[in-house]
């Protein structure tokens, strides 16, 4: 399975959406995704943890190692951008920084990351093709 392309196209989807919103674009779906219970932070595990498990099945599943702790590199990627993103968001009118929202990006890294790590296993990819 190509997963770069897959990866390459969902990064496309995400940046078509952070710059709709930076531009005031998205009010009305944004309004009706805040109308749902949680559906913001709900909206962020899974828009950002996935994100996640595309470039960590890219990389394969890769690790970084430093001083006796490993992280998957695409999560430490995606951890990066989506703190400075959402830091960024002090800086735009039509946004707000909502330490939720990075809490659950956060948790969507960790959480559905990881997930990267069984589907990158042989087994799976023998079991795919």
């Amino acid at each position: 399975m190509n997963y770069r392309l897959i990866t390459i196209s969902y990064i496309a989807i995400i940046i078509f959406i952070i710059i709709a919103a930076d531009m005031g674009q998205l009010n009305f779906t944004i309004r009706w995704i805040h109308s749902i219970p949680y559906g913001d932070k709900l909206g962020h595990f899974i828009l950002v943890g996935m994100l996640a498990f595309v470039v960590n099945l890219s990389l394969g599943a890769a690790r970084w190692h430093w001083l006796g702790w490993s992280m998957l590199k695409g999560s430490l990627i995606i951890f990066i951008l989506i703190t400075l993103e959402e830091c960024s968001q002090l800086f735009i009118s039509y946004r707000h920084f909502d330490i939720g929202d990075l809490l659950s990006n956060y948790l969507g890294i960790l959480l559905l990351g990881h997930l990267a790590i069984y589907f990158s296993s042989p087994r799976i990819n023998e079991a795919v093709e």
